[in-house]
């Protein structure tokens, strides 16, 4: 890991805790009971599971409040 120093920068990386591999693992196989084919969703699947890495729990709490961000351009 890079040295971020005493800013800001690197406080906050210092407060990072490893993601849950246990919680990684069941969100894989959460994954794979879902009635979906697999891989189906892309990268939405893998972000998931990363999320529950992150929460240390399956499924991850939902954000509150929950928000959607959707961004659209025409660059034709």
């Amino acid at each position: 890991m890079h040295n971020l120093g005493t800013g800001p920068a690197g406080t906050a990386a210092d407060a990072l805790a490893p993601l849950s591999a246990s919680a990684m693992d069941a969100a894989g196989a959460r994954q794979a009971t879902l009635t979906k084919p697999p891989g189906a969703l892309g990268r939405l699947e893998e972000l998931s599971i990363q999320l529950a890495g992150i929460a240390g729990t399956v499924p991850p709490p939902l954000p509150s409040p929950a928000a959607v961000a959707v961004f659209a351009g025409d660059h034709g």
